[in-house]
């Protein structure tokens, strides 16, 4: 029988392909519908993980209990359909060895990403044309209205369907991982920051999916074709013979030599190249195994593929409110390495010549070559919602929910490239994370604490080697450090070469002033300023302004904010409180109590940039406004800093006038240090 379609729409009849029936009269009767061709209907599941990038088509290869059937009609999950806003169309298909193959449209601008053992729909027979169905009408049955459950959650090692995350979450932690308590314990220890316990079920489960990625038995290295990194041209072999080592050193070489054979990351070589090994101490006194490749390096052709800008990652984060970070496993090593390559990367031991099978660490190409891997395997999801700078990846999103999809899928690309995750430096679904030497919050970035430390212990310099040592490292840092030129410049003449070592007053302030220049205040000294009692001398709020002063680079408008307390310092003011001197009293206490951090900049807020210059140098803030509040009609614009900037004046420069200083100073940071950020949306006003 034919139902034209005026027929359907005047007797309100609905086709269920789920339930086989035709329902009509809102219901009040119904109908099988092809009962032949839908007899027994099983389960097409997903064969393996899948990610579908944006706005594409990809074929995928489905899993049904059945050896081989023509002529197979394919109908779609329609939950997966609206769970993972995909397109999947009703297909004819033909099963061979347990497989099919369907489409799957994504049609967003965002890749999407389907498990492994996923349901996709129902296979069923189509080998007969059914007999015209005669319709009766019926009280429907309750049955008629429910739909096939299709579970969407499933167990990755033993392939167990369930209904509820709560289901799948119970199993996981007590029945599946009873032999997996080594995956167990690295997931407990990732999650067990999350208080909430929804959450922390929802990332568990969601870790678990890709335990694989925490599996730290073998380093397998990654799914891709290997890479170049060592175009020497025609050049002849380099070689060198092995250097004399310790007792000790050679078991050290020994014991990394093993590991690496066991890791099929070296090989025994024949080469006719060979660079030495070299032991050296790391900071906290350990050794390390490096090979010293400088005579190879020399040689190679540079791959000129560019690292990121660190401040441009950063910058990157604006706007997310939650983080995660992924520390691949001995990067370099995952990635495998051109054959025709292997034999220049031969290092010699006491013991034997080695080459390897995977990029090795010293070669003046390999960061290139791993940042373009990376680049390629992230592929669109690359400053959407991750970025990669060599082996750190971070994922950033506005929300848990976001974040939980975006960490999905990044989990998903790096687990079918088979990567391998250090978790001892992971961090997942953090609201602050130590990120290329910062520490990233919500609110913006400041220095990484670890670094901060190693600066505040660096050892008083014996030589203007040392003195440059502590300038670079202090100089990472520039942008959080008002003045950074004009305070470094008694150490910076230390860095032209045949310069004199000599320490005096002026080298030592400027010493101190910078270590001190990126601490926030401590927390025992605070409470002290917190708990000062209310002063009743002028000796008393004297010694209440030398506290406090020593952090007056922690407080806007210190000199403004403290003058009414500062008469008190003169020699014979009489004390007398007013409340002018309790208000100064009140906001020096509480300006310390929330330490500076740089913003992170968003391009559409408004920049101010503010300069300064002396005889020393020019300097310069870079200032963005904070969202306001639409509701207060007496807002005052709010200024944060984004970057401090400066630079030492050059030899002719050093002649000008103050105003010509001025206008170098306004130049300098308009069209060089700032101009990455306002090009384009530049006024001026006073």
């Amino acid at each position: 029988m034919i139902l034209g379609r005026d027929w359907i729409q005047n007797n309100y009849v609905n086709i269920n392909f789920y339930t086989n029936r035709i329902y009509l009269f809102n219901g009040l009767a119904s109908t099988a519908l092809l009962l032949k061709l839908f007899r027994d209907p099983v389960i097409m599941t997903l064969s393996h993980d899948i990610v579908i990038p944006p706005f594409h088509t990809k074929f995928l290869y489905g899993h049904v209990p059945i050896k081989s059937l023509d002529d197979a009609l394919f109908t779609p999950n329609v939950a997966l359909q609206h769970t993972r806003m995909v397109l999947i169309p009703h297909s004819l298909l033909h099963i061979r060895n347990n497989r099919g193959v369907i489409s799957v449209v994504n049609n967003t601008r965002h890749s999407k990403m389907i498990p492994r053992n996923t349901p996709l729909g129902f296979i069923s027979s189509s080998t007969t044309t059914p007999d015209i169905n005669v319709i009766s009408a019926s009280a429907m049955d309750s049955s008629h209205f429910s739909l096939p459950s299709i579970s969407l959650l499933s167990c990755t090692h033993c392939n167990v369907r369930f209904s509820t995350e709560s289901a799948l979450y119970n199993h996981l932690f007590h029945c599946c991982n009873k032999d997996l308590t080594s995956t167990t314990n690295t997931i407990n220890s990732l999650v067990e920051h999350i208080d909430n316990p929804v959450k922390k079920m929802k990332v568990y489960i969601m870790l678990h999916r890709y335990s694989s990625l925490f599996d730290d038995s073998c380093l397998q290295g990654i799914t891709c074709k290997p890479q170049s990194a060592i175009n020497t041209g025609s050049h002849s072999p380099v070689a060198e013979h092995p250097r004399r080592v310790s007792h000790l050193n050679r078991q050290v070489i020994n014991k990394e030599v093993q590991k690496m054979l066991h890791n099929r990351i070296i090989e025994p070589s024949n080469s006719s190249w060979a660079a030495p090994v070299v032991i050296v101490k790391k900071s906290d006194g350990s050794p390390r195994f490096c090979i010293d490749y400088r005579r190879l390096n020399t040689i190679t052709q540079k791959d000129v593929y560019p690292l990121p800008r660190i401040d441009d990652v950063i910058e990157r984060l604006n706007g997310s409110k939650i983080f995660s970070k992924l520390d691949l496993r001995s990067g370099y090593f995952q990635v495998p390495l051109a054959p025709d390559e292997r034999p220049k990367t031969a290092f010699t031991t006491p013991d034997g010549l080695w080459e390897f099978t995977r990029l090795p660490q010293g070669l003046k190409n390999s960061p290139s070559v791993f940042q373009r891997l990376m680049h390629q395997t992230l592929g669109s999801l690359r400053f959407e919602i991750c970025l990669a700078y060599l082996d750190d990846v971070v994922v950033f999103s506005p929300s848990f929910e976001q974040h939980l999809l975006d960490v999905t899928q990044v989990c998903q690309v790096l687990n079918e490239s088979n990567f391998k995750l250090n978790y001892n430096k992971c961090a997942f679904f953090h609201s602050e994370i130590p990120f290329l030497g910062h520490k990233v919050t919500p609110d913006g970035c400041s220095p990484n604490d670890d670094n901060i430390r190693s600066i505040m212990q660096f050892p008083l310099p014996q030589s203007s080697k040392a003195a440059h040592s502590f300038l670079q490292m202090v100089g990472f840092y520039r942008k959080f450090i008002p003045r950074f030129a004009q305070i470094s410049a008694p150490l910076n003449k230390f860095t032209s070469k045949g310069f004199p070592f000599i320490w005096t007053e002026a080298e030592q302030l400027s010493f101190d002033q910078l270590k001190y220049a990126l601490t926030s205040p401590n927390d025992d000294n605070i409470r002290s300023i917190m708990q000062f009692p209310l002063p009743q001398s002028s000796k008393a709020a004297h010694s209440f302004l030398q506290m406090v002063g020593f952090y007056r680079k922690f407080i806007p408008r210190f000199a403004q904010i403290s003058a009414p307390l500062n008469k008190f310092t003169s020699k014979g003011f009489p004390f007398i409180w007013t409340e002018a001197e309790q208000l100064s009293f009140d906001q020096l206490k509480y300006a310390l109590t929330s330490p500076m951090v740089l913003i992170l900049a968003d391009p559409s807020r408004q920049y101010v940039i503010r300069t300064d210059a002396s005889r020393v140098g020019v300097g310069a803030v870079l200032l963005q406004t904070q969202p306001s509040d639409p509701n207060d009609t007496s807002y005052t614009p709010i200024y944060k800093p984004v970057a401090f900037a400066s630079r030492s004046l050059k030899k002719a420069e050093k002649n000008y006038s103050a105003i010509e200083l001025e206008a170098l100073a306004i130049w300098w940071s308009v069209t060089q240090k700032f101009r990455s950020y306002i090009e384009g949306q530049i006024s001026f006003g006073n």
